[in-house]
């Protein structure tokens, strides 16, 4: 459950595993008043209206950082700071093709997250609903 004390336990559980930085591992409603985010029905009603990712977001999103960066940087980012494509560290292969595969598991890894985050708000609006 999500609450002042514990913040999202999912961001914690998964901080060391996901490789954030100290300054990631703070769950982001912690910076705002609780009357606004965990305690307001509005707002977890809202959440649980959130739409998918649009399918070429990602791909979209990586073809501009292939402006500034080098596949090679961005398959080394999406492995060791991301945490996907784990199952090449030792066998890299092409990077291209290399970096097409892991935008597809970085983009089921933001899906998943959204879906967790969607869950939890079903959960939240039926224990505000029960206080």
């Amino acid at each position: 459950m999500i609450d002042a004390q514990n913040n999202n336990h999912q961001v914690a559980f998964l901080f060391n595993y996901r490789g954030s930085i100290k300054t990631e591992m703070v769950n982001h409603l912690a910076n705002y008043p609780v009357s606004w985010t965990l305690e307001n029905a509005a707002f977890w009603h809202q959440v649980t209206m959130l739409p998918d990712f649009p399918v070429d977001i990602w791909p979209r999103m990586f073809g501009e950082l292939r402006n500034f960066f080098s596949d090679k940087v961005l398959v080394k980012f999406l492995q060791e700071r991301v945490k996907v494509g784990h199952l090449s560290l030792s066998r890299p292969g092409p990077t291209d093709k290399l970096l097409e595969i892991l935008i597809k598991q970085f983009a089921a890894l933001m899906q998943q997250r959204l879906q967790n985050f969607r869950n939890d708000a079903l959960e939240m609006l039926h224990t505000l609903s029960a206080d």
